[in-house]
């Protein structure tokens, strides 16, 4: 958006740690061989981000001898969701690559 600040996302501290390993193997002049290991979120550490991470709900109703009464809610404050960009999970991941090069 053209008038909003390059920071104007409310988002708490992200830490993460990325890896990726790699190494080229030279077959012939022409033909060369990449082997490549990658991995997201190496130690799997839980984001909490999105809309509405945690449950907002304190209280619940509940019928008790036909009248409504309120009683705390059992999952206050839990985590709901761990959604954060740019990959939309905070799953940890891994890959293992082969690249022909000729």
């Amino acid at each position: 958006m053209p008038f909003q600040p390059v920071d104007n996302l409310n988002d708490g501290p992200t830490y993460r740690t990325d890896a990726r390993l790699a190494k080229f193997f030279t077959i012939t002049e022409r033909l060369k061989i990449e082997l490549a290991f990658e991995a997201s979120n190496v130690f799997n550490h839980l984001i909490v981000e999105g809309a509405s991470p945690l449950q907002e709900e304190e209280y619940a109703l509940q019928k008790v001898n036909g009248q409504s009464v309120l009683v705390p809610y059992p999952f206050y404050k839990q985590i709901l969701q761990t959604q954060v960009v740019p990959d939309g999970t905070t799953a940890r991941r891994a890959q293992a690559s082969l690249r022909i090069i000729f």
